[in-house]
């Protein structure tokens, strides 16, 4: 795009869905939720209340240290999902209203963890289902546990929350850059060419209010001039290649053909293949191109068929000597030269 406007080709667009960050907030989390299971064991092992704090010392439980592992591990898979669930979410709410989306479940996932320590210390799940000796409660390990999850979970939900940060701040400068770009710029789905963002220029360009073109496919509306064309263009997406700067012809509300310059990038939007484009109205200079070609067709036919002799020519050294730019047919005659003979010299 020209004129300092935000281009596609800018990393800042395919990092949209995709953020360097997060293969380092995903070794964050796999690494808390391996060190809390490492804990667990090396506790059931060593018996941390008996080492530093001169508690009683407690039997090896295996069942318990499984059982326990096991409930680390699928709050570990919910709290990924919900991980994922956001990092994939696009929407338009407030910073405060998604970070609190953010930290709440997460905050109450590991609550629980807390909550089912609680409950099998207290009530002796393993000794319950399997139908074993009942161990008496161990408060020492119990805090110990809980404050070891505590600390695991307050550290996950910082990693989850530093990375919405920053992700929500990507959205923001996206969603600024598009909605206030004065190209016409869209995102419509790959596949049907639907609707799902606009912004004002685009509506400016097509005579369309934006409640008209959204959830729409373009070419159920006849935007398109060339169908066909797009369809290529999708191939070409598709294939890699990139799309830039390509003519291409825009029918408005009225039916009136604008023609522009389009460029087109892929995008995951809302969990699906979409292609974020921009185009350039250059109808109103293809019109002034055509105006000046036929201008220089009139010229020239008035030039080489007028019964008078002209020379064109370029004044050099403050008019002491002059180059011949052009020289018609009628001067050809009249001075019985070729132009291929004067034209330069």
């Amino acid at each position: 795009m020209q004129g300092g406007n935000m281009r596609l080709s800018d990393p800042f667009f395919h990092n949209l869905g995709k953020s360097k960050d997060i293969h380092g907030t995903w070794l964050k989390l796999s690494f808390s939720f391996v060190i809390l299971c490492v804990l667990v064991w090396v506790n059931e092992l060593v018996d941390f209340p008996h080492l530093f704090l001169g508690a009683p010392s407690t039997p090896v439980n295996w069942i318990e240290a499984t059982i326990e592992t096991v409930i680390i591990i699928c709050v570990g898979v919910m709290t990924i999902v919900v991980f994922l669930s956001k990092r994939k979410k696009v929407d338009l709410q407030s910073a405060e209203q998604k970070a609190r989306n953010i930290w709440l479940p997460v905050s109450v996932i590991f609550f629980g963890l807390c909550l089912v320590f609680m409950i099998d210390e207290v009530f002796d799940i393993p000794g319950y289902v399997f139908s074993d000796a009942k161990t008496p409660i161990n408060w020492h390990e119990l805090i110990g546990e809980t404050i070891i999850v505590a600390i695991v979970g307050l550290y996950a939900t910082s990693s989850i929350t530093q990375y919405a940060a920053q992700r929500d701040l990507a959205e923001d400068l996206f969603y600024k850059g598009f909605s206030f770009n004065p190209n016409p710029a869209t995102i419509t789905t790959l596949s049907g060419g639907v609707v799902i963002q606009v912004n004002d220029s685009f509506c400016n360009l097509t005579g369309y209010t934006r409640g008209e073109l959204l959830n729409r496919s373009l070419l159920d509306l006849n935007i398109w001039v060339d169908p066909e064309q797009r369809a290529r263009i999708v191939n070409d997406i598709k294939s890699g290649r990139s799309v830039k700067n390509v003519e291409i012809q825009i029918r408005d509300a009225w039916y009136e053909v604008h023609d522009c310059l389009f460029t087109a990038e892929p995008l995951e939007y809302q969990d699906k293949p979409c292609i974020l484009a921009m185009a350039i109205d250059i109808t109103e200079h293809k019109k002034t191109e055509q105006s000046l070609i036929k201008a220089e067709e009139r010229y020239r036919h008035m030039f080489e068929n007028t019964m008078y002799g002209i020379a064109v020519y370029d004044v050099r050294d403050d008019g002491n000597d002059f180059v011949f730019l052009d020289f018609n047919s009628a001067a050809e005659t009249i001075e019985n030269l070729n132009r291929e003979e004067v034209v330069g010299k």
